[in-house]
């Protein structure tokens, strides 16, 4: 993959060299076939990773912490591989990653290599090989890693360490003869949907993909998939991917897309540190309900988890073109700024929990004491998650009733509103406090339902949890505009 993009890139571009960059496991792939890459003039390693074996054990170790607790297994339940959040490594991978090693990285004479550490790691081996090469090497800390390389939410955007490689970049040559080059459009084709990247909103800041299906039911409605937090338009785990593509062998259209400032969509000048719980969010929600209404959609089904679950249920208020709405994990009616306060709090935890991940990849030292401390990091963010929803608990978020009135309006406009919640899941502690023990202040609300999806975690990590959510979402496309709910809280089939 690493060579065929490359040429593909000399292809189109028309560039005479050019650079590869690696991050983490792309370093290391980018610096073992640096001898196949064509026109290749600088190779940039950022935080590469020196062994395929380090990099197996420290996703082992990952795998064990960051599995949901009490969470039916996504994948690798059959011991099949190693799963870390949703994403797996099959053992034949793992095997070959094992076998893989920068102790002797092919060389390439004549190029430049910049290499960005991390704090504690020691670049002098990796340049003393090049050097003996003939390459020659930059080697610099990697600014801000630790800010970025943790949970979505909490990431920060490493500034310093982007300007430094654009600066070392431009340093290898003359880049004002080169011009921009079109590039053919083009989608990704499979036999029940095609997928094609889309522009919208002012300017065209917001990017995202529309997954077409091959043969359309003209009687369901397009979903749009939100952002949660700062995870980007694949969804947690890549779930939308999974779940857009499913939808779409049922004819049903959807558009996954980055709010503002999120994954590929650019952030405007009213865009913050952290464009979540605010209008800017719900203006995006608009600008794509803009766009699949030009493409002939006049009313739509939203989904939205977490954040995207506050973003969804306001814009579902506040616009009728949403017809029926999946709210995920929502985890307040109203945000303030107390509740802002527990963020902060959160990504210090995250610094913390990533210093123990750094003494577990050490190799002294049993795993199950590695296991332990990072344990001990995580148990301590589920606490500030605590705080989180107990601010809510002790009435600074509470909405005074409006939260009802609000279920009520929805329900009235005969917009069809389904309040899912993992089993257990703080935000179902919320909605109780708002509507009563097992919600039963929304009896008799036509078209408004909640449910549980058991053996799960905030994120539907699992991937029984993500089957068990595009079932929800299925029902809701197929079902009519609205319909009288059930009593309580059901849980998923």
């Amino acid at each position: 993959s690493v060579v065929d993009a490359a040429q593909w890139l000399v292809e189109q571009s028309g560039a005479q060299e050019i650079v590869v960059v690696g991050l983490r496991l792309g370093g290391l792939l980018a610096a073992l076939e640096a001898m196949r890459i064509p026109n290749l003039r600088g190779l940039a390693l950022l935080a590469p990773v020196m062994s395929g074996r380090q990099y197996t054990r420290e996703m082992a170790v990952l795998a064990k912490i960051m599995r949901p607790p009490n969470a039916v297994e996504a994948s690798g339940a059959d011991n099949s591989g190693i799963d870390v959040c949703g994403f797996s490594l099959a053992r034949e991978t793992e095997a070959d990653l094992r076998a893989l090693s920068l102790a002797t990285p092919p060389v390439v004479s004549g190029i430049d290599v910049l290499v960005l550490h991390q704090d504690g790691a020691n670049p002098a081996a990796l340049r003393k090989a090049y050097e003996a090469g003939g390459a020659r090497v930059t080697a610099a800390p990697f600014a801000g890693y630790d800010d970025m390389i943790c949970d979505p939410t909490a990431s920060k955007v490493p500034q310093t360490a982007l300007g430094a490689i654009v600066d070392w970049t431009r340093s290898l040559g003359d880049t004002s003869r080169l011009a921009e080059t079109p590039i053919p459009h083009a989608s990704l084709v499979a036999e029940d949907w095609t997928e094609t990247g889309v522009t919208f909103g002012t300017d065209d800041q917001l990017a995202g993909i529309y997954c077409a299906p091959a043969r359309p039911d003209p009687a369901v409605l397009p979903v749009i998939f939100l952002n949660a937090g700062m995870s980007y338009h694949i969804g947690w785990a890549r779930m939308h991917v999974r779940m857009a593509r499913a939808l779409a062998k049922h004819g049903i259209p959807s558009l996954r897309y980055d709010a503002a400032g999120i994954g590929d969509s650019l952030a405007g000048p009213d865009v913050d540190k952290l464009p979540l719980y605010s209008d800017v969010a719900q203006r995006n929600l608009s600008a794509a309900l803009d766009w699949l209404q030009a493409q002939g959609y006049p009313a739509c089904t939203v989904v939205g988890a977490c954040s995207g679950a506050y973003t969804a249920f306001h814009a579902t208020r506040e616009d009728a073109r949403i017809a029926k709405a999946v709210i995920v994990n929502l985890q307040c009616f109203t945000w303030t700024a107390a509740l802002g306060l527990e963020v902060d709090r959160w990504r210090a935890v995250r610094r913390m929990a990533l210093a123990a991940e750094r003494k577990a990849q050490e190799p002294a030292g049993p795993l199950g004491a590695a296991v332990a401390r990072l344990r001990s990091a995580a148990f301590t963010s589920v606490r500030i998650a605590g705080r989180f929803v107990k601010r809510i608990l002790r009435g600074q978020a509470r909405t005074g009733g409006k939260a009802r009135a609000d279920l009520q309006a929805i329900a009235a406009r005969g917009t069809r509103l389904a309040l899912v919640f993992s089993e257990g899941d703080p935000g179902l502690q919320m909605l109780e406090a708002e509507t009563g023990p097992q919600a039963a202040g929304l009896d008799g609300l036509a078209g408004v339902s909640v449910q549980s999806i058991p053996a799960s975690d905030h994120n539907l990590t699992p991937r029984q949890s993500q089957d068990d959510l595009l079932r929800i979402i299925l029902d809701v496309a197929h079902a009519p505009a609205a319909a009288r709910s059930a009593s309580g809280i059901r849980a998923a089939a």
